[in-house]
């Protein structure tokens, strides 16, 4: 929800009108007058207007405050040291705060927490069945665009698979042919005498090696390509082989066959009389 930024300090905090007779506040005006008095409260006003109520305790930020209250640096970190050894505030390693500043702000943070709270659920509340009424009414056309960006997006993501596998495509064959020349000549005598096209043969096998998703040297693959290559025209021989012993074989029987169809005939002929 849109809105002013969130607000963190607070615009005023109450200020016990016997403050002055505290033993802690009279020890402190005693040691610095009405300065340390005034630097007490003037830092309270600090605290309270700074988010989560504190603020660094450094030599950079005490003299920055230095400079707002109109005092020397040095004088503003002994009066808080002092206010510190008394009680009056508190530090760690970072910051300086005041625990009964917190106590009397805690009420007015813990109203702000819950308006704020409420004013979201007022919101909500308002806009619920204006958000519903528009998603209804815009059910069909928002179906439409998130088809339309799928494909679109699927389409986008295809090409650029596409471009990436063609990439290392191209990679892995100059690879593969780099520094080669001599087995590339003996790859391609040896494709060629089975009939097979090498450069299909590479590509075959660079996409066996891309879906098993390692990435080899140059050597790892001239040898594998040397190796599939081999695996390839040894399969292509064999069913050639096999084929050429199976070629008379099959014109025998067709010739017997034909033999028998002729003898069958003639019997067949020769008891009709002819």
């Amino acid at each position: 929800m849109a809105g002013r930024p969130k607000k963190e300090g607070a615009d005023w905090f109450s200020h016990d009108c016997q403050a002055r007779n505290n033993r802690k506040i009279k020890a402190l005006e005693n040691k610095y007058g009405l300065t340390g008095y005034a630097v007490f409260f003037k830092t309270l006003e600090l605290l309270s207007a700074s988010p989560g109520t504190r603020i660094e305790f450094n030599e950079q930020e005490a003299t920055l405050v230095a400079g707002d209250f109109g005092l020397e640096p040095q004088l503003l970190s002994e009066i808080w040291t002092y206010c510190i050894l008394l009680g009056l505030l508190q530090r760690n390693e970072v910051f300086i705060f005041s625990l009964s500043l917190k106590e009397r702000l805690k009420p007015m943070f813990e109203k702000r927490e819950k308006d704020r709270s409420r004013q979201k659920r007022k919101y909500r509340s308002e806009n619920t069945g204006l958000r519903g009424n528009y998603r209804r009414e815009n059910a069909n056309s928002r179906s439409e665009n998130a088809t339309k960006e799928s494909i679109e997006k699927e389409s986008i993501e295809k090409e650029k698979n596409e471009d990436t596998l063609a990439a290392i495509q191209e990679e892995y064959l100059q690879k593969i042919i780099e520094n080669n020349s001599i087995r590339v000549h003996q790859w391609q005598q040896k494709a060629q005498a089975v009939g097979v096209d090498v450069k299909e043969l590479q590509i075959a096998f660079i996409n066996k090696a891309i879906r098993e998703e390692y990435s080899p040297s140059e050597v790892a693959l001239q040898a594998g390509f040397d190796s599939y290559l081999n695996t390839t025209v040894n399969r292509k021989q064999n069913e050639t082989a096999k084929n050429r012993t199976a070629g008379p074989s099959k014109l025998y029987s067709a010739a017997k066959k034909g033999t028998d169809n002729s003898t069958a005939k003639s019997e067949e002929r020769y008891s009709n009389g002819w």
